[in-house]
Formats: structure tokens, sequence, C-alpha cells
């Protein structure tokens, strides 16, 4: 009999790790992500996301549909000519309105080349897709390089005061960073400067383990609205897992909620089977005036893939009550794109948030 499937209640989630019990008269299958191996044991660690019980009739039948499907997708001869290199966060970006590409097309005609990383942000009821990041090594600006930097803020129309103030602070700049932001009371742009060599450079030869201003961000509103804002971020370098959570939790104390503390656990324990802590990078960010703090920690290193987290980011989605259908839409194209880094704390509006960046390709 022909069987038409109703989906109104049907979740979506993926697995990397799948495994089978059996017990009389059924069978239960396991479904989960890889979470991190313990090479002494020997063991693989799996976050379990679903297990289903089948009846032995019913696995029989999966098992020769999986058997059947497994084959068309081995055997399938290609349809069409080899795919463009791989650059789905340009595409994703290539898609927004005009406005949201300027930072992208100005930062291109620069000719230094990029890096373009992409990021989510939820907070309660609300995800937004819409933002980028794109880093620039200033050295490879060449001659002028300050002044060219200086020129494309102009052309984004950055105010004249936060013009001035990142006059002052770029000439020792080693990275400086362009982005856009969609949020819930309109678009944002942004630029950052850096101080920052390399890893081994600042914790190995220069041995910096106090805490140091490690850059600023300049962000307003292209509309002309009069929101602008300046921020610091202050450096932790080489903080214990427990020290960051620490901190984290002391960031977040005038939230409402602790969602962000938990989820930045999982993200640093997740990292931790693969990196050490010292190279995990984490910072702290606050502005002048109003009361948004937040951390931002770097865990680039670890290399985990967004599905590798699926299910921290289905706790996300219930905390902030995102349907997951919502969130699977923007999802499913980038899962497979690298973590970069958390960053979450109180916004100006006193809500707690959380925001992910993922992906590094280099343009």
């Amino acid at each position: 009999m022909k069987v038409r499937w109703d989906d109104r209640d049907a979740k979506t989630a993926y697995a990397n790790v799948c495994g089978a019990a059996i017990a009389p008269e059924e069978i239960t299958l396991r479904f989960g992500m890889k979470q991190g191996e313990d090479a002494a044991r020997r063991e693989v660690m799996v976050a379990l996301s679903h297990s289903v019980v089948l009846n032995p009739m019913t696995a029989k039948r999966l098992a020769l549909i999986l058997e059947q499907a497994t084959a068309q997708y081995t055997f399938r001869e290609p349809s069409a000519p080899p795919a463009a290199p791989r650059a789905p966060i340009q595409r994703l970006m290539e898609g927004l309105p005009a406005q949201a590409r300027l930072p992208l097309e100005r930062v291109a005609r620069l000719g230094c080349g990029y890096v373009l990383s992409g990021s989510f942000k939820m907070h309660r009821r609300s995800l937004t897709g819409q933002r980028y990041l794109m880093t620039i090594n200033k050295a490879r600006i060449g001659a002028g390089a300050d002044a060219k930097v200086l020129e494309l803020c102009r052309a984004l129309q950055m105010p004249e005061l936060l013009l001035e103030a990142l006059a002052e602070r770029l000439e020792p700049a080693n990275y400086v960073h362009f982005g856009f932001e969609q949020g819930d009371r309109g678009s944002v742009y942004k630029a950052y400067v850096e101080y920052w060599t390399t890893w081994r450079e600042e914790l190995e030869v220069k041995r910096r383990s106090e805490a140091f201003v490690g850059g600023y961000g300049y962000k307003w509103d292209p509309a002309g609205e009069g929101r602008s804002a300046l921020t610091r971020y202050t450096c932790h370098p080489l903080l214990p897992l427990e020290a960051m959570v620490a901190r984290v939790a002391g960031v977040c104390s005038g939230a409402a909620s602790t969602k962000p503390v938990e989820l930045a656990r999982g993200l640093l324990e997740a990292a931790a089977r693969r990196i050490p802590s010292e190279k995990m990078l984490y910072l702290e960010a606050d502005e002048e005036g109003n009361p948004r703090r937040s951390f931002d920690i770097n865990l680039l290193g670890a290399k985990l893939l967004l599905c590798e987290l699926h299910s921290l980011w289905m706790a996300m989605c219930e905390h902030y009550e995102v349907e997951p259908q919502q969130f699977h839409a923007f999802f499913t194209p980038i899962r497979n794109e690298l973590f970069s880094h958390i960053q979450g704390g109180v916004d100006r509006d006193g809500r707690d948030f959380v925001t992910i960046y993922y992906g590094a390709e280099e343009h």
C-alpha cells in the first residue's frame, strides 16, 4: 500500500554513530553524534540523541530499504559536471540584500584576500542567521594600509566619532575585521581591530599569561539612526577549563538564565577531548554606557564540525523557544562547517543570548 507521511510532528536529527540492541521481540536502534575519543581506554564518546524501538519484522524491512538506498547512492552515476570549489558561506551571503553585501564587496575590492566566517545568534524566540565576519591580515593590504581601512569605513558610513576612535587605535593592529548583522532592530555594520600576532608568538614566545586588551569593536547603523557602540575585548590567556566556566558564570550573573553557561561548558568539554585548554582563547567584552557584557571563546583548534554538536544546538533551540524546523532550514546547508567560537552573555536590553560562529573560508 502507498504510504502517506504526516510530518507535522516530525523531528530532524543528524547522526554519525549508530548501534543496535536486541531484546525479546524487539530491536532498538540508537543514533547519536560522536563527541570525541579516549585513546587510553579505547572508547568513543557518543551523545545519544534518539532510540527507536522496532519489532523484528519492521527491522528486517528497514534493513532491506537501507540496502536498496545505499546501493543507489553508492553506484549512482554523476549526472552533473564537477561542482565549483566549496564556498557555502560566500554563497549564503551573496543571497543577502544589497546593503548587507556592501562590506563584503568593499573588502573584496582591497584585493588582499580575507577569511569569511558566518554566525547565528539566538535570544528568546529569535534566530538570526544573516551575519558574517571577514578577517584581513593588515600586512597584506600593502602600502597605505591604515588609510585604505579608514577610507573603507567612510564608504560604509561609519559615524565620525567612531572613525576618530578607530584611527587612534589602528596603527598597531595586526588584523582588521569587517562584518554585518541583521538584528531585530535593523542592520548593523561592524569593524574590529585586533592586536594579536600568532598563537606561538603570544603564548610561547612572549609568554603572556596576564589579561590584556586584545582589540576593539566598532558597530553602527548604516541607516544613520544614531545607534553605535564601541566595545573593548579583554583577553584572558591560558585559563584552565573550569576557570573559563567560572568567568562565563560571572559574565552571565545578571542574566535571567544560566543557559549560556551550560552551553559554554558543553562546547568546552567537547573541545577538550581534542585540544588542551591552553589552546582555547577566552575573551570578555564590555561597552561603556550600557549593560552589555559578553564572553567569547575561540575553539577553532578543536576542528569540530557543527553537525557533531547537534545536541547542543537543539538545547539552544529548546531554551530560546526556536522551532526546530526553522533552525534546521538554516542549519542543513552549513552542518558540515567547522565550529569556530561561541559568544554569549547579556545584551544591551538585559536579555541573555548566544552566538555561534562557524567556517573559515579563505578568499
